[in-house]
């Protein structure tokens, strides 16, 4: 982020996070001004523009003179706001940033404004609780990254890391664990990530791209390492009769292999149990037919199963009075499904479902499947990535058989075939 982005970012941060200049003005001793505020913002633009230009850190001994340690000490106890977010067990983090600010001052050779400080420090307190927020961690964890950066919505926002927002947490770790330099932390996440999907040796995972985000993340300095380690335990998983019932849902296994290394059977074993509950349970009977929903939820909202499938029966319904999507409401599985598959956008899933639809239904080389139109709703639901794969096995089956009804035969047994070989289960 440049120096004026920044500004613009921080002076944003506090009016937002302390409900502007008259809710800042409530929190502080002092009066503030809405002028106070921008040039603090200003200053501080300048300052992190030159720490971030030296290309260095701010490890080791502080040499705050006695003369600031005493102006510092004595700015943060006038405002009741910086006191508000370094209370109790987030106090040290947000001193300690404090004080790295100060000390950026000191090395970089600029001198902190006598006349700003309480300003300065009003817009960092405002910074760090607008991160806080936006990241879902504790002022205390993003206190370093924001002492560096200022307001970290920016960088959630870019372009460049658009492909990392369906993991928002790997935004929260790159500002914990890399607070000087969140931005090359997520460089380098995206990277590994794209070479590890092309290494052959983890093409077996790529069905759960998910897995490569959470191996370069949380396992940086052996990505590849952890991998091996995931196939390994899978491959133990699917063997053990006591996990027979999950076999065609093999994403469940590399969940379990990835997210709980240290214990994936008890994991399976509290799957297990929830889907048998859930399956039993009169208020999601609508959801019978659609069994991957009771995985969905005991996979991926363990600590509420019932709330995330409330939220699905919600959405699907939402879904099936939209008139944009009117042309599926004969077949309301296909909400169910959406609303699982894809909680983050359903709709965008299913506009695309039925472009997908469409295009198949009009290419001269499916002809032949006409006369069952299901099967083309079927291999754009089941197989997004690649439905005209799927339709070319549904023909050749096809081809084979002599009896009639052998088109609907032929996808069926596509279906078929396809979950008992761990494909994308429906």
């Amino acid at each position: 982020m440049t120096g004026p982005d920044i500004e613009k970012s921080t002076s944003s941060a506090q009016m937002n996070s302390a409900g502007g200049v008259e809710a800042a003005d409530a929190l502080s001793s002092d009066p503030l001004t809405e002028e106070g505020l921008r040039e603090a913002a200003r200053f501080l633009a300048g300052l992190r523009e030159a720490q971030r230009l030296s290309g260095r850190r701010l490890g080791g001994h502080r040499y705050l003179s006695d003369r600031t340690r005493l102006a510092s000490a004595a700015a943060q106890e006038a405002s009741r706001m910086v006191r508000a977010v370094a209370s109790g067990a987030d106090g040290e983090a947000v001193r300690q940033a404090v004080d790295a600010l100060e000390e950026m001052c000191r090395r970089r050779g600029l001198q902190m404004p006598e006349n700003l400080r309480h300003s300065i420090y009003q817009v960092l307190a405002g910074e760090i609780l607008a991160n806080a927020a936006m990241l879902r961690a504790t002022p205390a964890e993003v206190a370093s990254a924001t002492a560096y950066n200022g307001a970290l919505a920016e960088l959630v926002d870019s372009d460049e890391f658009a492909s990392l927002r369906d993991t928002p947490g790997v935004f929260k770790r790159a500002a914990v664990h890399n607070p000087s330099d969140p931005e090359g932390f997520l460089r380098k996440v995206q990277a590994t990530v794209a070479a590890l999907e092309r290494d052959p040796e983890f093409e077996p995972l790529r069905d759960s791209p998910s897995v490569f985000m959470h191996a370069a993340a949380s396992y940086p300095s052996d990505p590849q390492g952890f991998l091996r380690k995931v196939l390994a335990t899978v491959a133990a998983l699917e063997r053990d009769p006591e996990f027979e019932p999950l076999r065609r849902s093999p994403s469940v296994f590399r969940h379990a292999a990835a997210g709980y290394p240290s214990d994936p059977k008890g994991f399976l074993r509290k799957v297990l149990g929830t889907v048998a509950a859930l399956e039993g349970d009169e208020e999601f009977a609508s959801l019978r037919g659609t069994p991957g929903a009771f995985r969905y939820a005991a996979v991926n909202n363990p600590s509420d199963p019932k709330g995330a499938l409330r939220k699905v029966i919600a959405t699907a319904a939402e879904l099936e009075r939209d008139p944009e999507l009117e042309s599926l409401r004969d077949s309301p599985s296909v909400f169910r499904h959406a609303a699982v598959h894809n909680p983050s956008d359903p709709k965008s899933f299913l506009k695309k479902l039925i472009a997908t639809v469409g295009e198949l239904e009009r290419d001269p080389e499916f002809e032949p499947l006409r006369k069952s139109p299901s099967v083309f709703r079927r291999a754009a639901v089941g197989h997004p990535s690649d439905p005209q794969g799927f339709l070319r096995k549904v023909l050749s089956t096809h081809r084979n058989e002599s009896h009639a009804g052998s088109v609907e035969h032929g996808w069926m047994e596509c279906m078929r075939n396809d979950r008992g070989s761990g494909g994308r289960e429906r």
